[in-house]
């Protein structure tokens, strides 16, 4: 799991940690990795992202309440 996280570590930096759908890819690598703190964290870094384009963020938000209470997203 640590490639996955980065990697998606360095995509979040090939992007200047501004693409929400990236850093939201990063908060799932470290939930598959059972590290719920850095997900949330990366979670809620995405969503805030995401806030000023307008874009739909329900998903985004249930994917936070997951990692929230330790689970896994699959949505």
């Amino acid at each position: 799991m640590r490639a996955a996280v980065d990697l998606a570590t360095k995509g979040c930096e090939l992007t200047d940690w501004k693409d929400p759908q990236i850093v939201s890819l990063l908060a799932g690598t470290y939930a598959g990795a059972g590290d719920f703190e850095q997900a949330v964290r990366y979670q809620k870094k995405a969503v805030e992202l995401a806030l000023p384009t307008g874009a739909d963020l329900t998903q985004m938000k249930q994917i936070l309440l997951r990692f929230e209470q330790h689970q896994p997203s699959h949505l």
